[in-house]
């Protein structure tokens, strides 16, 4: 339903186009229930991109604060 209200073809709000992306991203990673197991142990996609073997991601600051 978000993803047909944002979708930029019928919303023109300047917001519209990013928000869909959003709404499709959110339901790739929620439609795979290997993405959505990753997602809720390791958080955002993107940290799950960087970081170690095995899809941990690390934050070298981490260690100094």
């Amino acid at each position: 339903k978000l993803a047909i209200k944002f979708h930029p073809d019928k919303n023109k709000a300047p917001e519209a186009t990013e928000a869909f992306k959003l709404i499709a991203k959110a339901y790739a990673c929620l439609s795979d229930e290997q993405k959505w197991k990753n997602y809720d142990i390791l958080g955002r996609e993107e940290d799950q991109m960087q970081g170690f073997p095995g899809g941990q991601a690390f934050d070298p600051n981490e260690i100094f604060r």
